[in-house]
C-alpha cells in the first residue's frame, strides 16, 4: 500500500465548555491513523498558537499497514485576550502535504454567569478525491454528527500525558 488518508478528521479531547481568566487549558489533538502521518497544528482564535504552548508526543504505530496516529497538545494559562467577545476558539488542523486537509474546532466561553454553557465544535473538510482499490472510498470524509458529538463530549486525557483512544460504535 502506498499510502492511505484519514478516515475521519482529527479529534479534540480533554477541553471544558467554560473557562474564566486563571485557568489552564489543557487538551489534545488527535488524528486519525495515516500514512504517511499528518502534520498536526493549533489555531486560538484563528491565530496560530504560541509555540510554547505545544507539546508534543511520539507517534503511535498501527499494524501491518504501518499507519500512524500524531498527537499535539495545547496547555496554556487562560489571559482576557485570549476570548473574543466572550468567546474562546480552539482549532486543531491536520495536514498531509496537498493531499489532505481537515480541522477541528471546538468554541469555549468565559466563565460568566449570565450565559448559558455552550460547546460548539465544527469540521473543515477539503481533500483531493483519489482512486481507491477499497468499496469505501467515496465514504471517507463523512462523518456523522452523532459521531462528531459523541466523540467531543466522550474523550477526556489524563494529565500525565497518556491518552484514551474513544472509537465510536
Amino acid at each position: 500500500m502506498d499510502g492511505m488518508t484519514p478516515q475521519r478528521g482529527p479529534r479534540i479531547t480533554g477541553g471544558q465548555s467554560r473557562y474564566q481568566i486563571g485557568d489552564v487549558v489543557r487538551v489534545n489533538c488527535t488524528s486519525y491513523p495515516s500514512k504517511p502521518v499528518c502534520h498536526l497544528s493549533w489555531l486560538i482564535n484563528g491565530e496560530p498558537s504560541n509555540r510554547s504552548y505545544l507539546k508534543y508526543y511520539d507517534n503511535i504505530v498501527y499494524g501491518r499497514e504501518g499507519l500512524e496516529v500524531a498527537i499535539l497538545g495545547l496547555e496554556f494559562r487562560v489571559r482576557g485576550y485570549h476570548f473574543k467577545n466572550g468567546d474562546m476558539k480552539l482549532k486543531c488542523v491536520a495536514k498531509i502535504s496537498s493531499l489532505y486537509f481537515q480541522s477541528r474546532e471546538e468554541s469555549v466561553e468565559s466563565d460568566r454567569p449570565q450565559r448559558a454553557p455552550a460547546l460548539e465544535s465544527r469540521e473543515t473538510v477539503a481533500a483531493k478525491p483519489r482512486a481507491q482499490g477499497s468499496s469505501n472510498g467515496g465514504n471517507l470524509l463523512q462523518t456523522s454528527n452523532y459521531q462528531l458529538l459523541v466523540i467531543i463530549i466522550c474523550l477526556m486525557l489524563t494529565s500525565s500525558g497518556k491518552f484514551l483512544m474513544y472509537i465510536p460504535r
